[in-house]
């Protein structure tokens, strides 16, 4: 299946704004990785961001929130 141009424009686009805002807000995230802690709150927030990535790409590409 391929994924269409508009939904490669989107992602390309989210992740420029993710990485301009990181850079403004927490510029060491990257290299500090605290969400690689067991039982941290980053690990915590890291995961569930995650999740919210997956399920929205899947309604992006025409699934359903699973």
């Amino acid at each position: 299946m391929a994924v269409s141009t508009k939904v490669m424009q989107d992602l390309r686009g989210r992740i420029a704004a993710l990485t301009r805002w990181l850079d403004r807000h927490c510029p060491d995230c990257e290299t500090e990785q605290a969400h690689t802690r067991d039982g941290t709150r980053e690990q915590a927030y890291w995961n569930y961001g995650y999740l919210a990535a997956l399920r929205d790409m899947l309604r992006k590409l025409g699934g359903t929130r699973a």
